[in-house]
């Protein structure tokens, strides 16, 4: 049997075209199954997912459910300051003195030394700085010199009394000058070693009140009272208040 050339080339193209079909059917049949797409959603204040067309809605129900977002939040934040302000523990504070006066005391590179008896020096507090503070914690508090006497030697503490008042009511404290320098000499240092460092006890409330309300409280040291064979000296700044508020 001859086959014409032209039934040739249809037979062929017949055969190519199915192999192509049959083969494309095996890819599809057997391509792994892809996921459904989904689509995100967007999340309200509360972290839900919500239709786009339900959104406003329910940002409205959740900003009047927790009071504070939106318009409010600003409102919100104010009152947290304000609480975080009250919470906020009160602090050590210091006074220097407003006014100072020695009189009976030899000045000698700017410090004023307590030698005799008859020596005074007078410090004046602005105590209207002390309004709002604890007033049962408001002490005295001392950074001057002391040695043993004239020319002294180092490392020497001192004990002497002072007294605070304010209008009628007054109050003797007794300070504790620590000197921490080692080691302690008694013949001439040159100064060094002198500084020392103390404290009183708290000043009764009631001199605190009324100095607050009168706006001054006064601190009086004299020279007889310090401890025998003490020298001591002060300047503007050698006495002041620690307080808290």
């Amino acid at each position: 049997m001859k086959w014409s050339a032209a039934l040739v080339v249809a037979v062929l193209t017949a055969g190519v075209a199915g192999c192509a079909a049959w083969a494309a059917k095996l890819v599809v049949e057997n391509e792994p199954a892809r996921p459904a797409r989904t689509r995100t959603l967007p999340r309200n204040d509360d972290g839900f997912r919500v239709p786009a067309g339900r959104q406003d809605a329910t940002h409205q129900r959740s900003v009047a459910s927790f009071p504070g977002r939106a318009s409010g939040a600003g409102s919100a934040s104010r009152n947290v300051n304000a609480q975080a302000e009250r919470r906020t523990p009160a602090r050590a504070r210091m006074l220097a003195a407003k006014e100072y006066r020695a009189t009976g005391c030899p000045h000698i590179v700017g410090w004023d030394w307590v030698r005799t008896r008859h020596a005074k020096v007078t410090v004046v507090f602005d105590a209207a700085e002390l309004a709002g503070c604890d007033v049962r914690k408001v002490h005295v508090n001392f950074a001057g010199l002391a040695t043993n006497g004239v020319n002294g030697g180092s490392g020497h503490d001192a004990r002497f009394v002072c007294e605070v008042s304010a209008g009628d009511q007054a109050q003797n404290l007794s300070l504790h000058a620590n000197n921490p320098f080692k080691p302690r000499t008694d013949g001439n240092s040159g100064g060094v070693g002198y500084y020392a460092y103390g404290s009183t006890a708290a000043i009764r409330s009631g001199i605190v009140e009324q100095a607050i309300a009168q706006g001054a409280l006064t601190l009086t040291f004299l020279g007889k009272d310090i401890q025998r064979n003490a020298h001591v000296a002060v300047r503007k700044d050698t006495f002041f208040l620690g307080y808290i508020k």
